[in-house]
C-alpha cells in the first residue's frame, strides 16, 4: 500500500508505525524494507519516562528524604500493642456478625483497614505495615495458614490473633517490615 511517489521508504515507514512491541514479524519487516531502500528509519521507544515531581496515584505530592545512613530503628515494634490491637478490632466488629460468603470480602478489607490505621496511630517510624485479615466458616474443620517473605529477624516482626463466633472465624496478621 503506497501512496504515489512515496516508494520502498515510504512502506517502511508505514510497517514501523503499525508495528506492535510484541510483534516481531513487522518490525523484521521493518528493517529488510531499511536495508532495501537504504533510508534512515526512526525508531521510536513505546515507553514514556515518568514526568519529574508528579504527584503519586493517591493525589499526594512525593516527598524526597536525604539519606540517613540510620541501619536500626531508633524505636522498636511492639508487636505485644499490636495484638492487642488486632484483638479489640475483630472482637468489636465481628461480635454480632453471621458469616456470608458475598460480604466477607468487603468484610476483609474493612478489617485489615481498620487494622493497619490504628497500628499507624503507635506512629512507629520507618516501619513498613502490612495487614492481612481472613475470614471463614465455622463447620468443624481444620484450617492452617502460612506466609513467606523476604525478612530480617532482628528487626522485623509480626502479631497476629484470632477471633471466633458460632459462625465465623478470622485470624488477623499484621507484618512490620523495617525500612532502612
Amino acid at each position: 500500500m503506497t501512496h504515489k511517489g512515496e516508494g520502498v521508504a515510504g512502506q517502511a515507514s508505514l510497517v514501523a508505525r503499525q508495528s506492535s512491541l510484541f510483534c516481531t514479524n513487522s518490525f523484521q519487516d521493518a528493517l529488510k524494507l531499511k536495508r532495501q531502500s537504504q533510508a534512515n528509519l526512526s525508531v521510536i521507544s513505546l515507553a514514556q519516562e515518568p514526568i519529574p515531581d508528579q504527584p503519586s496515584k493517591a493525589g499526594k505530592p512525593r516527598i524526597v528524604l536525604e539519606n540517613t545512613y540510620q541501619l536500626g530503628p531508633s524505636q522498636k515494634f511492639e508487636s505485644f500493642k499490636v495484638k492487642k490491637i488486632i484483638e479489640d478490632v475483630l472482637e468489636g466488629q465481628l461480635k454480632t456478625e453471621t458469616y456470608d460468603r458475598n460480604a466477607s470480602k468487603q468484610l476483609c478489607m474493612t478489617l485489615s483497614e481498620m487494622i493497619k490505621n490504628k497500628v499507624k496511630e503507635l506512629n512507629v517510624p520507618r516501619y513498613r505495615i502490612v495487614c492481612i485479615v481472613s475470614i471463614g466458616q465455622l463447620r468443624d474443620q481444620g484450617f492452617r495458614m502460612g506466609s513467606q517473605c523476604v525478612w530480617d529477624p532482628k528487626y522485623d516482626t509480626f502479631a497476629s490473633s484470632s477471633y471466633k463466633n458460632k459462625s465465623l472465624f478470622a485470624i488477623g496478621t499484621v507484618f512490620a517490615i523495617y525500612l532502612e
